[in-house]
Parts: C-alpha cells; sequence; structure tokens
C-alpha cells in the first residue's frame, strides 16, 4: 500500500475545498520532521482526516517518536469517529490557555531528535517498507470512512 500517496491525496483534497463547522489544522510537514508554522505547511482537515492523515505519518515515518505521541494523544478515544464527535464538543466548550501551553509543551518535549536524513536512510534499508504492510487493513478503513 502506498500511503505516501494517500498522504498527498488528502493533503491536496484538503487544500482545495473549504470546510465549514469544526475543523483542526495539520501541518503537511510536521514540526518534528522540521516543519514550520508557515500557512503554506497548514491545511484544514475534519478531525477524522485529521486522525488519518497521522496514522498515515506514522507508516511512512515509523521510527518518529513526535508523530507516535501524536497519534497516542489522538487515540484516547476508542476510535475515530469518536474522536471527531469529542473534539467537536470540545471546541464549544474551548480549551484554557493553561491546557493548551501544557499540550503544546508535552508535544515538544516527546518530539524526536532525528534528522530527516537518519528517517531516509532507514526507509531506504528496507525497515519502513516491512513495518507499512502491517495493519493496512485499518488504514484502508479509514479511508472509506471518510470518502
Amino acid at each position: 500500500m502506498n500511503y505516501i500517496q494517500i498522504y498527498e491525496n488528502l493533503i491536496d483534497r484538503a487544500q482545495h475545498r473549504l470546510l465549514e463547522g469544526y475543523v483542526e489544522r495539520h501541518h503537511i510537514v510536521p514540526k518534528c520532521l522540521q516543519g514550520t508554522d508557515d500557512s503554506i505547511n497548514i491545511v484544514s482537515l475534519t478531525p477524522e482526516e485529521h486522525y488519518l492523515a497521522h496514522l498515515l505519518l506514522i507508516r511512512i515515518h515509523p521510527h518518529v517518536k513526535g508523530l507516535l505521541y501524536a497519534v497516542k494523544l489522538m487515540s484516547g478515544q476508542s476510535n475515530n469517529k469518536k474522536y471527531g464527535w469529542v473534539k467537536r464538543r470540545l471546541s464549544k466548550t474551548g480549551f484554557t490557555q493553561e491546557h493548551k501551553d501544557n499540550l503544546s509543551r508535552a508535544q515538544k518535549e516527546k518530539a524526536d531528535s532525528r534528522t530527516l536524513e537518519d528517517i531516509k536512510a532507514r526507509w531506504a534499508k528496507g525497515e519502513a517498507k516491512r513495518q507499512l504492510k502491517k495493519d493496512s487493513a485499518i488504514i484502508t478503513a479509514l479511508i472509506y470512512a471518510i470518502t
């Protein structure tokens, strides 16, 4: 399964539409992979798409701890549908600035220190390829859920 192509298609779709209601901002190139906060690196996704994007990213970059931590935070709910429902409810009540600061600090502390060159080297060795074969049914089901 070509997770990179699926991720690129998801991002391309997000860049060419306008969502209404609750949306989540997603870094196309994650900050733990040296992505920036520039508007060109941000897209709006539904909570379900955001969850899927991060699942795809950990398949593409399986050794980046920052990506794994993001999915762990998002996976506090039993599935991505409940995740979306909870996130929409939370958006109505809002987060305190202290909570936002704590989440941001936790994400920065867990960010992986590996360089992009390290990730590319592991990918070339085939480690990532073998990992991508696992759990493809989950990713496929999530893709069908958002289409």
